[in-house]
């Protein structure tokens, strides 16, 4: 009998499983825990031994933020073990709730929500339901949610204009100490 390592199979053939439609229509589905997760249909976020030392387990509530002109999260959980060396990924399904293209690049922000394993079965549903829940009540220096997210990681056109300002400030206060003749 042959055996599959990595790979996800049909208990009733023992065949590997084989993705039929989206972007990796023909490839095997990975070997993922908890087995019931289907990185098609399930918006998760990769566990790394960082995110674990952290407090976080598998279940637990996730959050992926594409922090592009204006920040816009993706709500799911955390599902399977990733590298030790704390690489970030998530699911094809959180990909396309963040509506990002194949090969995504930019600026993303994960945020994780600590707590005891949560292996049961949830609907996709259930997992955004419960990890916007989480995100909306999550406050740091009295902003919550999204206001959060902007204080402490401005998007682009916010942080440029920061960095105008502050050069403005800078010059003022050159000329101000140097006098306005500076070279």
């Amino acid at each position: 009998m042959e055996a599959w390592a990595g790979v996800q199979t049909d208990p009733a053939t023992g065949l590997p499983k084989v993705h039929t439609s989206g972007p990796l229509k023909g490839f095997y589905f990975k070997n993922v825990t908890p087995a019931w997760v289907d990185a098609d249909v399930d918006p998760w976020a990769v566990l790394n031994a960082p995110v674990q030392a952290a407090g976080v387990n598998l279940g637990n509530e996730a959050v992926v933020i594409v922090n592009g002109s204006r920040p816009k999260p993706g709500y799911g959980m955390v599902a399977d073990v990733g590298p030790a060396d704390g690489g970030g990924e998530c699911s094809t399904r959180m990909l396309q709730d963040l509506g990002v293209p194949k090969a995504p690049k930019g600026d993303y922000i994960f945020i994780f929500f600590p707590g005891d394993p949560r292996t049961e079965k949830r609907a996709a549903d259930v997992m955004r339901r419960e990890a916007k829940e989480k995100f909306e009540s999550w406050e740091v220096d009295g902003k919550k949610g999204m206001k959060a997210v902007e204080e402490l990681f401005p998007y682009r056109g916010e942080y440029d204009y920061q960095l105008e300002e502050f050069r403005k400030y800078f010059r003022a206060s050159l000329d101000c100490v140097l006098g306005k003749n500076r070279r």
